[in-house]
């Protein structure tokens, strides 16, 4: 975990090569969304232990630290975050919130500086139907689900 004025952020400690798993993450199931929280189901979130370090000096939830991008180098597939493209050492890990969140607890303007930033991060719920498209391949399987039946109506 890094810090940098703003925030911390997840960097790689080492090369991870696309495909790989980077983390699974850990933490208390709940119904209601929060801030820190991450949806892992149409209606479970996931939030993060207790932020105070173990008696290892490990951080308990050290996924809370993973910052959105519009422009992500992994993803989520259930509780599990991968690498959709080789990271570098040193690099930030990021994943778009908007592959696993149908509606943000507390939507946020993104300042992830990609030429095709979204600026304002809503959840699935509020993305125009290209970006839609476009973000097929690293979406959620409960969203996926939840889009199927609009989806296949529109089929002619």
């Amino acid at each position: 975990i890094g810090t940098r004025p703003g925030g911390h952020f997840v960097y790689a400690r080492e090369y991870i090569a696309k495909g790989e798993e980077i983390c699974y993450l850990r933490g208390i199931l709940c119904e209601q969304p929060s801030r820190y929280s991450v949806q892992i189901g149409p209606s479970t979130h996931l939030a993060p232990h207790h932020e105070s370090a173990t008696t290892d000096g490990e951080l308990p939830s050290p996924w809370i630290y993973t910052n959105h991008s519009c422009h992500p180098n992994a993803m989520l597939r259930g509780r599990e975050l991968i690498a959709i493209r080789p990271i570098a050492s040193g690099d930030e890990i990021t994943f778009d919130y908007e592959t696993t969140e149908w509606d943000m607890a507390e939507p946020f303007n993104c300042l992830c500086g990609n030429p095709e930033c979204r600026r304002h991060i809503r959840g699935f719920a509020h993305i125009d139907e290209a970006t839609r498209l476009k973000l097929m391949p690293y979406l959620a399987d409960y969203i996926l689900e939840e889009i199927a039946p609009a989806e296949a109506g529109s089929v002619p």
